[in-house]
């Protein structure tokens, strides 16, 4: 009879450390689903300002006025919002598309060199005096956002027409900036 008590309290506890597992694996999905669902925090970044300011003050091969007057990539944004003047020496091509270009060589060259970032996303929109926004070239984004958004703003003076607001948003690989922070 003793011998019986001891058995049945033996697969007593196995099967309450059962449900405790149960639970355990539970919470954790749970808790996986919850943090998957959750929006990307956004987080401001003085790395990627500076790699902004470096990438703005970039001189191109693109010559407004004339050669060898070369135009930074800052200048050609102020062109292209000011009605897109052309390269004379660059094919005589828009200095939009020659910034659209430009902006992907620069960043598909940044992206070979930054193995934990996944994605990118530079914004370029004039605002004007009553707060409103346009684009002064379509978005330039590249791959796929699993992780962490980190990025920066920059202000350039559009003189009388407003200003324009250039952001560029990096995203972190989450597993690779997980296993950096230990």
């Amino acid at each position: 009879m003793k011998e019986m008590n001891k058995n049945k309290l033996g697969q007593q506890e196995m099967v309450g450390f059962a449900i405790i597992v149960v639970l355990v694996v539970i919470a954790g999905l749970i808790f996986l689903i919850i943090s998957a669902k959750k929006p990307l925090q956004e987080v401001n970044s003085q790395e990627i300002s500076n790699v902004l300011i470096s990438v703005m003050e970039y001189t191109t091969e693109c010559a407004i006025s004339f050669v060898p007057q070369y135009s930074s990539i800052k200048e050609l944004i102020k062109s292209c919002q000011g009605g897109g003047e052309r390269c004379i020496n660059v094919n005589n091509m828009g200095t939009c598309e020659y910034l659209n270009e430009s902006l992907r060589s620069i960043f598909s060259d940044i992206m070979k060199t930054e193995a934990d970032v996944s994605a990118y996303r530079l914004t370029i929109n004039l605002r004007d005096s009553s707060n409103q926004t346009e684009p002064v070239i379509a978005p330039i984004i590249s791959g796929n956002c699993t992780g962490r958004v980190t990025g920066a703003p920059s202000i350039i003076s559009a003189g009388s027409e407003g200003r324009i607001l250039v952001r560029l948003d990096f995203c972190y690989a989450w597993l690779i900036k997980y296993l950096q922070l230990y």
